[in-house]
């Protein structure tokens, strides 16, 4: 039986609109709002199937107004995005 090894990660999201001045390209001088930008991106396991359970590194309580948590399963290694579970 083959069993694929997924990377778990926890992704800190800021929900506030950030703008960026763009440098280049077709909106150079241009303010673009940027939304759901993510802060910060945390590793907390393999998954392999199946049930299993996990400890989050930062509880819902411990998070800074305006910020949201999702967990991503992607592939080993930096591979295709699998699943995303919003937590909080």
């Amino acid at each position: 039986m083959l069993v694929l090894l997924q990377d778990l990660r926890f992704a800190i999201i800021l929900q506030q609109v950030l703008t960026a001045s763009q440098g280049k390209g077709p909106n150079k001088g241009k303010k673009v709002p940027h939304k759901n930008v993510v802060e910060e991106i945390i590793n907390i396991g393999i998954w392999n199937g199946g049930d299993n359970v996990y400890a989050l590194p930062i509880t819902p309580a411990q998070m800074a107004p305006g910020m949201s948590a999702v967990a991503v399963v992607q592939g080993a290694q930096g591979g295709p995005i699998v699943a995303v579970a919003k937590i909080v």
